[in-house]
């Protein structure tokens, strides 16, 4: 029986694949992207790299570095790519670092 307060042991196979996850969003801009995604929905490519000020193939590397992870899904529209999370695990990620953020803004060591 496990208790509530008992942490469970989580497999090493997914333990591996958060591993990887957290390599792949190491980089600031690319958590901006998924930042911007979580908040607008699924994104062209130039709409990301408006957002971001950063040349298109820079944008591409990373949004398809992420895509390889897993983290994002991507659609032909046209003449357009459109990206969108995939992965729910990049907001729980985005959202524990808002949380830190929140808590160094209101002066609370950590």
């Amino acid at each position: 029986m496990i208790m509530k307060d008992q942490p469970i042991e989580l497999p090493i196979e997914f333990l591996d694949r958060m591993a990887q996850t957290l390599k792949v969003l190491t980089h600031g801009h690319r958590l901006k992207s998924v930042e911007i995604l979580q908040a607008r929905g699924p994104q062209p490519v130039h709409a990301l790299q408006a957002a971001l000020g950063l040349p298109q193939p820079l944008v591409s590397t990373h949004l398809n570095q992420m895509k390889r992870a897993g983290l994002l899904a991507s659609e032909r529209r046209q003449q357009e790519i459109w990206y969108r999370l995939q992965d729910p695990s990049a907001r729980t990620i985005l959202d524990c670092i808002r949380r830190k953020h929140q808590i160094q803004a209101k002066g609370i060591p950590s």
